[in-house]
């Protein structure tokens, strides 16, 4: 072979066969999400809970079991709905609990859930019921999630159960 045609052969096997194969474009990741996970849990299960030196251990515990009812709510709805709720307590304590007990877990105990439910007939709904496009969600989407905490706490007090609100980081 001339060396003329070795040279194009060499080009064209670096060409087709580089020594050093590009690099894969780096996948985006989906940011993590905040989900508050609810949990309804009997008063007797809630007073054993509270005096329980690994309460926060036993806590997160409740996102493993299916005995008690939960309901979860990600950040792109209880965070802009506690905005626009920004000073109804009973609104707040619904969302976030009233009892911090670490970083990720909060409460509220039988007695607040009822007291919750008490209050929220005063609470001022119109702000839910507006259209909120301009936090990046959907119209109607404040109330409906509203409803569903109603809903969830509304049982919960029937019951007499204190909610455990756990806080997770979904990736």
């Amino acid at each position: 072979m001339s060396t003329e045609t070795v040279e194009q052969v060499t080009r064209f096997k670096k060409l087709v066969f580089p020594e050093d194969p590009p690099a894969p474009a780096p996948v985006a990741k989906r940011p993590a999400e905040l989900v508050l996970h609810y949990h309804a849990v009997p008063a007797r299960a809630f007073d054993n809970l509270c005096y329980s030196p690994t309460y926060t251990h036993d806590a997160h515990q409740l996102t493993h079991q299916t005995r008690y009812p939960s309901m979860a709510i990600t950040h792109h709805y209880w965070v802009p709905l506690m905005l626009l709720g920004w000073g109804a307590d009973p609104l707040n304590s619904m969302i976030t609990g009233w009892h911090s007990w670490d970083t990720w877990v909060t409460v509220n105990s039988p007695k607040i859930v009822i007291t919750i439910m008490a209050d929220l007939p005063n609470m001022n709904l119109k702000l839910l019921q507006g259209p909120s496009t301009h936090l990046g969600v959907p119209d109607g989407w404040a109330m409906d999630t509203f409803t569903r905490l109603q809903r969830f706490y509304g049982a919960a007090a029937h019951r007499g159960d204190g909610v455990v609100i756990i806080a997770k980081l979904r990736e």
